[in-house]
């Protein structure tokens, strides 16, 4: 198993930043010898000219969070960045610890940086259409140090989880947005909150030993993003360390000591458009993949699968082709492939789907990928009333072995109550060992 042995996660070439870990604001310690430590820094720090709107108890408990997590990430065997927001915007009070503020945050950061306690890369804001890069940091080895002088090094540093808002909403651009709570969102907080619980109280890992580093196995707690300012766009469910791993590691799952098996319908999200126009793509298709582009044959199925994806989330042919242009699946091609036309392969598959041409270049993929999550919450729902853990991992679902059979009836359930119309359902099966590329792409394109 070829696995990036620093990340643990896909081989390099998918195009993926390297590895970091993300700012934890509610992660706290009360040991004394971490609080000997935010003593001594706060002090040094204040002798030097702070913001004269940063007050000093504000300052000391953003500066807490901040060392927290930086010991954290010593606590890590590989060593890494943590990704830190140094945007405003980011930091709504919803989604944020009571115990950081946005400008005490930045202050001590940069206090840090300046007195050498923490590697530091400032991130960029990209042009339109582009990717940025997100501020990174880690423990210098002067922090280090003084750390394990202070007898602080081994502290137990935890997370005050309880608080944290597991229903999380973003515009367009993928900035926290704060919102109105309703019978919608307080049910589906609920049932997210049980689902956690129940995944709390479930030992999950991985059944061999294998040569993987970056893995957090604590990190089990889920969360809903939903995307567009709009609590019926995307509502997918994100977070534990089953979801980001690579699919070659999936087959080693464990669940209680368990071996697990993974399903998923196939094609979902294709099968899910023909959907809603009340029967299944194979009915229109037959047994042709619906992600094989005429004409395009000899490209990976995943291109296929990232054009048909482009056509659904974007509003116009413009858009379409720069997004195709730009994507990271074009490593995919040989030199030979690199030769072809985008808008021709547009057009394929525009064709190909002709029955649900109204569907492309609408902006329809956000509440696609809702009804897909809303059919992942039914499946979750009913494993809740059965006391049986179900695993997401993007449009899979992992169990122990024994429960096989009770998933796929689930399954086939959540997918009738969802579509009600469709006259057919799309199979059920275990996924084929396809090119890894295809996680990492509905990764970040859901």
């Amino acid at each position: 198993m070829e696995l990036n042995r620093v990340t643990g996660f896909l081989p390099k070439g998918v195009g993926q930043q390297p590895y970091a870990i993300f700012f934890d604001s509610y992660l706290v310690c009360d040991d004394e010898a971490f609080l000997r430590l935010g003593r001594l820094l706060s002090n040094r720090i204040f002798r030097r000219e702070l913001q004269a709107d940063v007050s000093k108890r504000r300052f000391e408990r953003s500066l807490a969070v901040l060392l927290a997590n930086l010991i954290a990430a010593m606590h890590r065997e590989w060593d890494p960045w943590i990704a830190v927001s140094r945007n405003k915007i980011d930091y709504q009070r919803r989604y944020t610890s009571p115990l950081v503020s946005y400008s005490a945050l930045r202050t001590a950061m940069d206090a840090l940086r300046d007195l050498g306690y923490i590697e530091f890369r400032r991130g960029f804001r990209p042009p339109p259409g582009n990717t940025g890069f997100r501020t990174r940091m880690r423990p210098s080895d002067r922090f280090v140090r003084l750390v394990r002088n202070l007898g602080a090094a081994n502290v137990r540093i935890f997370s005050v989880v309880e608080e944290r808002e597991t229903i999380v909403l973003k515009d367009s651009h993928g900035r926290f947005l704060d919102y109105e709570d309703t019978q919608q969102t307080f049910g589906m907080r609920a049932a997210i909150e049980a689902y956690n619980r129940q995944l709390a109280g479930t030992r999950i890992g991985l059944s061999e030993e294998l040569p993987v580093a970056g893995i957090d196995f604590a990190q089990n707690r889920s969360y809903r993003v939903f995307s567009h300012r709009n609590l019926q766009e995307g509502g997918g469910f994100y977070g534990p360390w089953w979801t980001a791993c690579a699919r070659e590691l999936r087959p080693f799952i464990s669940i209680n000591g368990e071996p697990t098996i993974e399903l998923n319908f196939e094609a979902q999200v294709a099968n899910q458009v023909y959907a809603r126009h009340g029967f299944s793509c194979f009915d229109a298709l037959g047994d042709e993949d619906p992600y094989v582009i005429p004409g395009f044959q000899n490209f990976p199925r995943a291109f296929g699968k990232l054009a048909f994806h482009i056509l659904l989330n974007c509003y116009s042919d413009v858009h379409a082709l720069v997004a195709l242009m730009r994507s990271d699946v074009n490593t995919l091609l040989d030199d030979r492939e690199l030769g072809y036309h985008p808008m021709a392969v547009l057009r394929a598959v525009e064709e190909k789907h002709d029955e649900i041409a109204d569907q492309f270049l609408a902006g329809h993929g956000p509440r696609v990928h809702y009804e897909g999550a809303s059919i992942a919450e039914n499946v979750i729902r009913n494993g809740l009333d059965r006391g049986i853990p179900v695993l997401l991992a993007q449009d899979s679902y992992i169990v122990a072995r024994e429960h096989e059979h009770w998933l796929k009836a689930a399954m086939a359930t959540a997918w009738s109550e969802t579509y009600p119309k469709s006259m057919g359902m799309p199979n059920i099966r275990c996924p084929a060992a396809e090119d890894s590329y295809e996680d990492e792409f509905d990764r970040r394109s859901a």
